[in-house]
C-alpha cells in the first residue's frame, strides 16, 4: 500500500497521480485517501460509518482536529444516544496542533463525547472502531491535512477478530488516559484559553 501510495505521490503527471487514486488497493479492504477531487475515499467511509452508527464510536489518534462534517456527525451520533469516545495524546509532539486540538474540546463535551487525554508514551495509534461492525487502522489521522492535503492509505475490515482487537486496544488504552470533563475544562487557565482561541482561524489548515 505504502509503495502505491508513493509511486502516485512522487508522478510529476497530475492526471496519473489522480488515476492512481483509487478506492481500493490490492483488495477490498485497502482504501486511500488523496488531495485531489472525488478521492477521498477514506474521509467518506469514515464519516459514512459514523453516521451509521449505532452503539458506539471509539476513536484513536496523535492529531484530533476536526472539520466541520466530522464533528457534527459525531454531535449527531451522541444525539441518537450513541458512545462516542476518543483518545488523544495528553501531550501532542506539535504545540500548534495541541492547540488546536484543545479548542474543539469544550464542543466535544457539551455535546456529550468523552475524552480521554493518554499520558506517557506518545500516541502513535490511528485506528476507528464502530458497533462491532466496522474498524479502520493506517496512516489516516483525524486532523484537515488527513481528510485534504495528504495521501494517505487505511486497511478498512469488518472482520469480528479484527474489530475485536483494536477495540480491546482502545479499551486498554482509555484505562491508562486521564479523562477530561467539562467542569474541569471550564476553569482551565486564562492563557489556554487564549491561545486556544487564537489558532482557531487556523485550524482548517492543520
Amino acid at each position: 500500500t505504502f509503495n502505491e501510495m508513493w509511486y502516485a505521490a512522487k508522478k510529476k503527471n497530475i492526471f496519473i497521480r489522480i488515476k492512481r487514486s483509487r478506492g481500493y488497493k490490492k483488495g477490498p479492504n485497502i482504501i486511500t485517501n488523496a488531495p485531489y477531487p472525488q478521492r477521498r475515499y477514506m474521509y467518506y467511509q469514515l464519516i459514512n460509518a459514523i453516521r451509521n452508527s449505532k452503539k458506539y464510536v471509539y476513536l484513536t489518534t496523535p492529531y484530533f482536529v476536526p472539520d466541520p462534517r466530522l464533528l457534527y456527525v459525531l454531535q449527531r451520533a451522541v444525539g441518537r444516544s450513541v458512545d462516542v469516545q476518543i483518545i488523544v495524546p495528553k501531550t501532542s509532539d506539535s504545540v500548534i496542533v495541541n492547540r488546536a486540538s484543545h479548542s474543539f474540546f469544550y464542543d466535544l463535551l457539551s455535546s456529550g463525547i468523552r475524552i480521554h487525554q493518554h499520558d506517557g508514551d506518545f500516541i502513535h495509534a490511528k485506528t476507528a472502531v464502530i458497533d462491532d461492525r466496522w474498524a479502520t487502522l493506517g496512516s489516516f489521522n483525524f486532523d484537515n491535512l488527513s481528510f485534504t492535503y495528504n495521501h494517505e492509505a487505511n486497511i478498512v475490515s469488518t472482520d469480528k477478530k479484527c474489530i475485536e482487537t483494536i477495540k480491546e486496544h482502545f479499551k486498554s488504552d482509555a484505562q491508562k488516559s486521564e479523562e477530561v470533563f467539562i467542569e474541569q475544562w471550564l476553569v482551565r487557565p486564562v492563557l489556554w484559553k487564549f491561545r486556544e482561541f487564537c489558532i482557531i482561524p487556523f485550524r482548517r489548515f492543520l
